[in-house]
């Protein structure tokens, strides 16, 4: 801002005061008018970038001229402050992520970067980069290519003369006869996927006064979505429901309309089907107000369905894919196969049906959601049934991976597959949690397991999608509050929710979770994946040590494959153990974008892109304990 000042007051109608500048650094307006009575104005001098200290004379004119010197210095100097790549170290072939983070944000035009590689038979970058406008930083990628032995190339990145920034990138060979062989076989085809589904919470939490804030909730139920989740389970607390012939269903009144059908919306945007069942929980089962009437249990559930249905009490639209007729019967007194003084399973499952066929509604029973995969306890059950058609779903909880017998017999889940596929009837694991087995975070075996999920989710998945052929799985708890501010770790949900009520936190269960939620979709197909010389460590719940899955999208054809490298070689307190994998049976020259975790880097991190080679075989080295998915292009 500048001031132009006369000699004494303006007459009436005041004065028009001529101004120029001398060089173009420095712009004025043409003219400046002073009000009658006053003796002086402001006007406004827009400079521009110099890349040098620079003098602009600005002269006012009015019956002579009047000039001063305005100076115009240059900004600070933008530099490269650094450069990490991501991954650091990998397979020739495959590609590396950089990130450019300058000193300052870049100024009008952007910054252009200069970078080099210091041995571009190694690895590659392009000349220049461009930091636009603003930003603090920008994405290269590293180009590496196949090597005799390791090399090491230092990548730089610079403006112009100012300070360098390095970063070194290992390259490691292409190793033939790798220590572990997958192949990969599409001609075998096994289940196909349903669902990735969660138990649905919020939007209270026990312990915590208060709704979540509605765009807390729009948040997490986004980060929910990307996880992979497609579906929750809504648990219904039989001693809030009254007992008949009217009940009352207004305690999942919130937890339906600000959960559950936000989550819906959010999942059938994507062009996925929403799943979800209810399931009755508490007051086992003597005190069942249906326990002497099976009959009313199915007049329950058809009160549920009208009052959520079109035009229903509640104005809220929902319908369950599944019922579950009672939560873990085998523990809660209900037996599979007997009256059971009114506590017979199937006694309230066959009312349910019939009910369910008179409505002709599209629920179908989930059974039994025991404790643990009991093969007895379902094909007892299933045997007494007088409407097995309206059956959807063979479904167990799963509280330890080796609950029924160690690794890789699985006796339990094995026969309840065997009996499924012989009823052409799905599978799936429906509550994981919390046994010995099934924790495991990125730690030796020599430390104690219990700090984190990832490893332990990792093997759930695998045994039970190989081992139970299951087409759906859900942890018990997908979000939840923590107590603490700041949520420190331990076993949380995935996702928690600070006792602010606004501030999230995904932990690494989160991130090992979306390895196989977010690339294994409804609909896609499991096809054969085996492992020719894999190691078998039964000691420490691992079992084989490289667990692969392979998924076909039967939209395109295109592979998904999650392989877990759980091996860990022990030294000094930290696992160590690379392993070196060969992926066969894939199409040739066919490329895979990698992304994954590990105990090093436990959120996402992209390992670039790699290549079969034209006899379909894939080659790569996996950091130890890693989650890597492969997702055909």
């Amino acid at each position: 801002m500048a001031t132009v000042t006369l000699n004494q007051a303006a007459p009436a109608g005041g004065l028009m005061v001529a101004l120029s500048s001398g060089n173009g650094a420095a712009i004025v307006p043409s003219n400046v008018s002073v009000p009658a009575a006053l003796n002086a104005a402001t006007f406004q001098v827009h400079t521009n970038v110099v890349a040098q200290t620079t003098a602009a004379m600005i002269t006012a004119s009015l019956n002579g001229t009047v000039s001063t010197t305005l100076t115009l210095t240059p900004a600070s100097i933008t530099a490269v402050q650094s450069i990490r790549l991501n991954p650091s170290s990998l397979i020739g072939g495959m590609n590396a992520t950089g990130t450019v983070t300058l000193s300052a944000p870049a100024p009008v035009g952007g910054s252009n970067v200069t970078l080099s590689s210091s041995d571009p038979s190694v690895a590659t970058v392009p000349p220049t980069l461009v930091v636009a406008n603003g930003s603090l930083s920008a994405i290269v990628t590293v180009t590496t290519f196949n090597v005799a032995g390791t090399k090491t190339s230092t990548i730089t990145a610079q403006i112009g003369s100012g300070a360098q920034a390095a970063a070194a990138i290992t390259v490691n060979p292409q190793v033939a006869g790798n220590s572990v062989n997958l192949t990969v076989n599409t001609g075998i085809v096994h289940q196909a996927w349903i669902a990735w589904q969660a138990t649905a919470t919020g939007p209270t939490f026990s312990g915590f006064t208060g709704s979540v804030p509605p765009a807390a909730m729009a948040n997490i139920l986004r980060d929910v979505v990307d996880l992979g989740i497609t579906g929750y389970r809504v648990h219904l607390f039989a001693n809030l429901l009254g007992g008949g012939p009217t009940y009352d269903f207004s305690s999942e009144n919130a937890r339906l309309s600000q959960v559950v059908v936000p989550t819906r919306a959010l999942v059938t945007a994507n062009g996925d089907p929403f799943t979800s069942y209810v399931t009755i929980v508490g007051k086992f089962p003597a005190n069942w107000p249906w326990a002497s009437n099976p009959a009313s249990y199915g007049d329950m559930v058809a009160a549920f369905l009208s009052n959520y249905g079109v035009g229903g009490a509640s104005g809220i639209l929902y319908t369950p894919t599944h019922w579950v007729t009672v939560n873990e019967p085998d523990v809660n007194g209900f037996a599979c196969c007997s009256a059971n003084n009114g506590g017979g399973l199937y006694l309230f499952q066959n009312a349910l049906a019939v009910k369910l066929q008179a409505l002709g509604s599209s629920v179908k029973l989930e059974l039994p959601d025991t404790v643990g995969p009991n093969s007895a306890y379902v094909t007892g059950n299933y045997a007494l049934l007088t409407h097995p058609a309206q059956v959807g779903l063979l479904a167990w909880h799963d509280y330890d991976i080796h609950v029924d017998g160690p690794a890789p017999s699985f006796v339990e889940r094995n026969r309840i597959r065997a009996f499924a596929q012989s009823k052409g009837l799905p599978t799936g694991a429906t509550e994981i949690c919390c046994g010995n087995h099934w924790m495991g975070s990125y730690v030796p075996p020599s430390v104690a397991k219990g700090s984190g999920q990832p490893l332990g989710w990792a093997r759930d998945i695998y045994w039970n999608m190989t081992e139970g052929d299951i087409s759906i799985w859900q942890p018990l708890a997908i979000m939840g509050p923590c107590a603490t501010p700041g949520c420190p770790g331990g076993l949380q949900a995935p996702i928690t929710l600070d006792p602010n009520l606004t501030t999230i936190f995904k932990y690494q269960s989160y991130y090992a979770l979306r390895q196989f939620g977010h690339y294994i979709r409804p609909g896609y197909k499991r096809v054969d994946m085996t492992c020719a010389n894999c190691t078998f460590d039964n000691n420490d719940a691992i079992g084989q040590a490289v667990k692969p899955v392979a998924w076909v999208n039967p939209g395109n054809n295109k592979l998904v494959m999650v392989v877990v490298n759980d091996q860990c070689v022990e030294v000094a307190g930290a696992c160590t153990l690379s392993q070196n994998v060969a992926i066969n049976g894939l199409p040739a020259n066919a490329s895979f974008v990698v992304t994954g975790v590990d105990a090093s880097q436990p959120t996402d991190q992209t390992f670039g892109t790699v290549t079969s080679d034209g006899s379909g075989t894939l080659h790569f080295t996996f950091p130890p304990q890693a989650i890597l998915t492969f997702v055909q292009q």
